[in-house]
């Protein structure tokens, strides 16, 4: 068992060392992270992944949408960038949203930061869809990876907005000419195909429109997948204690207390999708290609197809979820850059 572990560990350590290598060499993965932060807390260790894998300089991230139809939502999303060294990241928030409820744990953390004396200074939310049109024209063409782990309504806009001053092509068009591909949490495609994975149900016919007109390959992290990789509670409360307050541990514990009573292991449905958008095919490997449907009740259907545009995550096996497990908690964990708070 310990010859397994420490072969594990002497391939985790050559494997990073290898790709940082490549990382620094290379060009940051452009990204627009798309979230509807606020029900669950995997959406904001999946942003915080993004700012480590900025300081790493293997991402750019060009802005963040919110899907959640709440103003906290977007407060939260500032605080953390700000948090995190990156203040200037453009924050869109959707209009004629879903779920505008005040989620389980936005509260909490941004009362920390204020009980904390942490103070940022706010930069005017934007419309989420004009901040995606503005973005993906000013984006080098089939460039830009959007990682979507929230609800679809945001990109279902996008897809339906007109040429204007900012770009003369169509949303859908936007998309066609500066998306390289698209990270989408949703659906469920292993087990349990009855199953109606959150951010689909929550609004069906975005979702439907998405994968029905959306015009560059997606690459679908299904339920099943975050379910099976797990961020331990363990690394929560011992791995994020370098500075005097950290407002993921905050949110983590208000969720995690609030929906089972006590400090849990956690699904790492939204991070999972990071992971394949700025380290693709590292960690997991895709289905055939294929069409994903969406149904009227909100569940999930994949058909094979050699044209499809979409494929699914594929289950990984105990040494790939170990070593997407020790990624998480090593990415997720890294100190931000920049003076102490």
């Amino acid at each position: 068992m310990y010859k397994t572990l420490i072969g594990l560990l002497a391939a985790f350590v050559i494997f990073f060392g290898s790709y940082a290598v490549r990382a620094e060499s290379g060009k940051p993965v452009p990204v627009i992270f798309d979230t509807d932060i606020g029900s669950d807390v995997d959406d904001a260790f999946a942003l915080a992944m993004l700012h480590t894998l900025m300081d790493r300089r293997e991402c750019d991230l060009l802005a963040v949408t919110v899907t959640r139809s709440n103003p906290l939502a977007a407060e939260l999303v500032q605080m953390l960038n700000a948090w995190y060294g990156h203040a200037s990241i453009p924050v869109g928030l959707v209009e004629n949203g879903v779920a505008d409820d005040g989620g389980y744990y936005m509260d909490e953390t941004l009362k920390a930061a204020e009980e904390n004396g942490f103070t940022f200074e706010a930069a005017q939310i934007e419309n989420a869809v004009t901040l995606l049109r503005r973005v993906l024209a000013a984006a080098e063409d089939g460039s830009v990876t959007i990682v979507q782990v929230g609800f679809s309504t945001n990109l279902a806009q996008l897809l339906d907005s007109p040429a204007d001053d900012i770009s003369p092509l169509s949303g859908t068009e936007l998309a066609a000419k500066k998306v390289k591909v698209l990270q989408a949490m949703a659906g469920i495609f292993a087990g349990d195909y009855t199953h109606k994975e959150y951010n689909v149900v929550t609004d069906v016919p975005s979702a439907q429109k998405l994968f029905d007109r959306w015009p560059t390959p997606i690459q679908v992290s299904g339920y099943e997948i975050g379910a099976a990789v797990r961020l331990p509670s363990e690394s929560v409360t011992d791995d994020y204690n370098y500075r005097p307050w950290h407002p993921l541990p905050i949110a983590f514990k208000a969720l995690s207390v609030k929906l089972t009573g006590k400090l849990s292991d956690w699904a790492t449905f939204d991070i999972t999708s990071v992971m394949q958008g700025v380290r693709p095919d590292r960690y997991f490997t895709m289905s055939q290609p294929g069409t994903v449907t969406v149904e009227e009740d909100g569940t999930t259907r994949f058909t094979p197809d050699p044209a499809g545009r979409h494929r699914y995550f594929l289950l990984p096996d105990e040494a790939a979820n170990a070593r997407a497990q020790e990624a998480i908690i090593n990415l997720c964990s890294q100190p931000p850059k920049g003076a102490e708070r």
